[in-house]
């Protein structure tokens, strides 16, 4: 009888562990908005916190407010836009919509990589966000915030950045 209590109580914990994973981290895009393409970037940081940036626009660090968040959806409005965006996870992508002010566009995010990089190789001392990998010519294009030129994105095949390359990581998007 103790053996199956035991049991009942390690299967109750892992059932709630499973069901308080939420769908979190730094997540990244491109919007086509007829013959523009606009990146975006959601930081999804718990329950009830999100921002969204637009660099291609200057714009970081947009309040958004988590109308729902589970394991396999996510839903967050972003008052100050008046828009929204609602996603399932798929292969480990958040596919969804963007909606603001009555547009209606299709937006695929990914789970950013990061990119380290540091003088000489040695201490990190600047991290950005993969956006796009070139699979040809194996280069990335990312998202970072350079405190001489703001919010913007490089490529790894610029010289300055392919001598300060460190490392790269991949951050799970679930936690």
């Amino acid at each position: 009888m103790k053996r199956l209590f035991l049991s009942i109580a390690l299967l109750g914990t892992f059932v709630f562990q499973a069901d308080a994973q939420r769908i979190s981290g730094t997540w990244h895009g491109e919007m086509q908005l007829n013959s523009l393409k606009l990146n975006l970037v959601l930081h999804l940081d718990g329950d009830s916190v999100c921002t969204v940036d637009s660099p291609d626009q200057g714009a970081k660090g947009i309040a958004g407010t988590v109308k729902e968040i589970t394991a396999e959806k996510v839903d967050v409005q972003f008052p100050m836009l008046m828009a929204a965006y609602t996603a399932e996870l798929k292969e480990g992508k958040l596919v969804g919509t963007f909606k603001q002010r009555g547009f209606t566009v299709p937006l695929t995010l990914e789970p950013g990589d990061l990119v380290f990089f540091g003088r000489g190789g040695k201490a990190v001392n600047h991290v950005g966000i993969v956006t796009h990998v070139n699979a040809e010519d194996s280069t990335f294009s990312f998202i970072h915030a350079s405190t001489s030129r703001g919010v913007r994105i490089d490529s790894s095949s610029d010289a300055y950045w392919t001598r300060r390359f460190i490392n790269a990581r991949r951050i799970i998007g679930i936690d």
